[in-house]
C-alpha cells in the first residue's frame, strides 16, 4: 500500500472495524465488542449492566455494508457516516411506547431484500437462536415488506411481540404506517413522457411502491411497472414503454451498484398487489433485465452457499451445495448461469439457466434447466426453508432421461 492510499484512501477492514468500534465508545454505548475479522463482523459480548439475551440477530453486528457504503463517501463526509452506523444500531435501546396511539405516527412501511431474511434465519440456525420475529408480507417473490418505528436518529422493526403488546395486527399496524408515509412531503420527477422517478433521499421511496392510490395516478401506456433497486429510488413507466423501459433498465442499473441493493426483478401492478415480471420473451429489453436479475442473483447465492456449508459443517451433514456459476456466450455476448448436478451425490442446486449433468471424472452434458425439469423434474425437490429457491437431489437422471434431455457435449474438466 502507497503512502498517499494508506493516509487519504478508503481504510482496510480491519482499520474500519477498529474506528467503529471507538465510534461506539464515544457515542457512550458500554457494550462490548468482539471483532471477528473472519467474518468481518462485531459480536455483542455485553454490557456493563446486562448480559446479551443470545439472539444472533440483535447481538452480532455485520460490517459488509457499512464498510461499503462508508469506503464510497468522500473522506470529508465519512465521520458522520460513522456517526450514523452508531445511532442506527442503538435502535436495539428504543423504548416502544405502551400503547399503539403513540407510536401509530412514527411506525413506517419498510421494503427489503427477501433474501435478508433468509440469511438471519440460516445465520439462527448455524448459532442455535431464536427465530426471526419480524412479521412481513412478501411482494412478489423477491421482496419483504416489514414495519419500523422511526425516530429522527434511530430506527426499530417491529416484532410480533409488539404487535400482541399493542393488541393490534400487523394490518392495522401497517395501515398507520402507510398513512403515516403518505403524509410526508417527498417530490416525483417525470422524465419526459416515459418514467417516473421518487428519489427524495428520506430512505422511504422504495416504501411508497405500497401506496397503490398514488401510483395509480401516475399515467403510464400499459400497465403499471415499478422497479425499487434500493431504498432511495423508486422508477414506474408502463409495460407497452420502450422508452420507458429502456430509461428504468439505464436508471436501475446504476442504482443496483450501491451497497445495499433491493432487488432487480421489475413488478407489475395487478389489481391492488404487485406481482413480479419481465418483459416479453422477443422484447428488445428482456435480455437487459433478464442480465440484471442474474447477477443479483449470481451474489444472492454465493452469500447463501457459504452460509449453508457453515450450517452443514456445524451438523456434519453430508450435502454438496452447487455453486451458481456465470459465463458469457461468446456468440451471442449473453450472460448465462449454470450449476452442476454431480452423480452420486446428495446436493442442493441453485436455480439457474443451464445445468451440467455428471462431473465424476466423465464426460458431461450441459442442458437447459426447463429441459432438465421436464424430463427429471421428479428427481429435483424444493427446499422451502431456503430463499434463493435451491432444489434437493440425491438421484441421478437414467441413461433414458439423459438422452431425452439432450444438451451439449462437455469434457471432464468442467466445474
Amino acid at each position: 500500500m502507497g503512502l498517499l492510499s494508506r493516509f487519504f484512501g478508503p481504510p482496510s477492514q480491519d482499520q474500519f472495524a477498529k474506528t467503529i468500534m471507538r465510534a461506539f465508545r464515544d457515542a457512550g454505548d458500554n457494550r462490548q465488542f468482539v471483532y471477528e475479522a473472519d467474518q468481518f463482523r462485531l459480536v455483542v459480548a455485553g454490557d456493563d449492566e446486562s448480559e446479551s439475551d443470545g439472539s444472533p440477530s440483535a447481538e452480532v453486528l455485520n460490517l459488509h455494508n457499512f464498510y461499503a457504503e462508508h469506503c464510497n463517501l468522500p473522506r470529508a463526509n465519512r465521520k458522520e457516516h460513522l456517526k450514523q452506523v452508531v445511532r442506527g444500531v442503538s435502535q436495539g435501546k428504543i423504548e416502544m411506547p405502551d400503547e399503539f396511539a403513540h407510536a401509530a405516527p412514527d411506525l413506517r412501511p419498510r421494503i427489503w431484500p427477501r433474501s435478508m431474511f433468509a440469511k438471519l434465519e440460516l445465520q439462527q440456525r448455524i448459532e442455535g437462536g431464536n427465530e426471526v420475529d419480524v412479521p412481513r408480507y412478501l411482494i412478489g417473490n423477491n421482496l419483504s415488506l416489514g414495519l419500523v418505528y422511526d425516530l429522527p436518529h434511530s430506527m426499530r422493526s417491529i416484532s410480533g411481540d409488539d404487535l400482541k403488546g399493542w393488541d393490534v395486527s400487523w394490518y392495522e399496524a401497517m395501515e398507520a404506517a402507510k398513512e403515516a408515509l403518505s403524509e410526508m412531503e417527498f417530490a416525483v420527477a417525470k422524465i419526459g413522457d416515459h418514467l417516473y422517478a421518487s428519489a427524495s433521499g428520506d430512505n422511504y421511496d422504495a416504501s411508497r411502491l405500497i401506496l397503490i392510490d398514488f401510483i395509480r395516478q401516475m399515467e403510464v401506456d400499459g400497465d403499471h411497472i415499478a422497479m425499487i433497486p434500493n431504498r432511495d429510488t423508486l422508477l414506474v413507466t408502463g409495460s407497452n414503454d420502450d422508452e420507458g423501459l429502456a430509461m428504468m433498465a439505464e436508471l436501475a442499473e446504476k442504482a443496483l451498484e450501491d451497497p445495499r441493493p433491493l432487488g432487480a426483478t421489475p413488478v407489475r401492478l395487478h389489481e391492488d398487489e404487485w406481482v413480479d415480471w419481465m418483459p416479453p420473451l422477443a422484447h428488445p429489453l428482456r435480455a437487459r433485465f433478464r442480465e440484471m436479475e442474474r447477477q443479483f442473483f449470481y451474489l444472492e447465492y454465493a452469500d447463501q452457499k457459504e452460509s449453508l456449508e457453515q450450517l452443514y459443517e456445524k451438523e456434519v451433514a453430508d450435502v454438496f451445495v452447487a455453486t451458481c456459476s456465470a459465463v458469457r456466450n461468446q456468440d451471442t455476448d449473453e450472460i448465462f448461469t449454470y450449476c452442476v448436478w454431480p452423480e452420486g451425490v446428495n446436493a442442493l442446486l441453485p436455480v439457474c439457466d443451464k445445468i451440467i449433468l455428471g462431473a465424476n471424472g466423465q464426460s458431461g452434458q450441459m442442458a437447459d434447466w426447463d429441459k432438465v425439469q421436464a424430463n427429471a423434474g421428479e428427481l429435483m425437490n424444493e427446499d422451502e426453508t431456503l430463499y434463493p429457491p435451491r432444489l434437493r437431489v440425491s438421484d441421478f437422471p437414467t441413461p433414458a432421461q439423459l438422452e431425452l434431455i439432450g444438451g451439449e457435449p462437455l469434457g471432464a474438466d468442467v466445474e
